[in-house]
């Protein structure tokens, strides 16, 4: 079933990165975003890639893809070892991290990671930004993964 976190269970960092969302919260019919928006689908995190400047065959496959989309889509703050980006695009990603299916909380400062709300392979697809890494990350988690969620706004609206 669905369910939410904050890392680490800090007020401070619920301040800063929000809530950890496991799949289940995502595909809930109440929805985790509000009236009028919605978790982008795995089509429309490819659509904004490409408009950012990575290739279609890029952005169709998986693990770290592109080129400097990542740089364009992190804050430029936040981030450890000067893993900043310039959010030239306004996503304006942080990196809060995840919380493991055991319970762990992992990688805040470090890693952002965002759900889409397209199931893939028994699990669902994800993005996510390092620090350290200029790409961004497509791929797919078992859905009781805790990540951060991006609600964009309906294109009828």
């Amino acid at each position: 079933s669905g369910a939410m976190a904050v890392y680490g269970e800090t007020p401070s960092n619920f301040e800063t990165y929000g809530r950890l969302y496991n799949w289940y919260a995502v595909d809930d019919s109440r929805g985790v975003c509000p009236s009028g928006w919605h978790v982008p689908t795995d089509s429309e995190w490819i659509t904004m890639e490409m408009a950012l400047g990575m290739s279609e065959g890029d952005a169709n496959s998986t693990g770290f893809r592109g080129s400097d989309q990542g740089i364009q889509m992190k804050t430029t703050y936040g981030w450890y070892n000067d893993g900043n980006g310039v959010n030239s695009c306004g996503f304006g990603g942080l990196p809060g991290g995840d919380k493991a299916n055991g319970g762990g909380f992992y990688f805040i400062g470090l890693k952002g990671v965002w759900w889409s709300s397209s199931s893939a392979f028994g699990g669902a697809w994800y993005r996510a930004l390092l620090g350290s890494e200029s790409k961004v990350q497509r791929d797919n988690w078992p859905r009781e993964i805790g990540l951060s969620v991006r609600c964009i706004k309906h294109s009828d609206q």
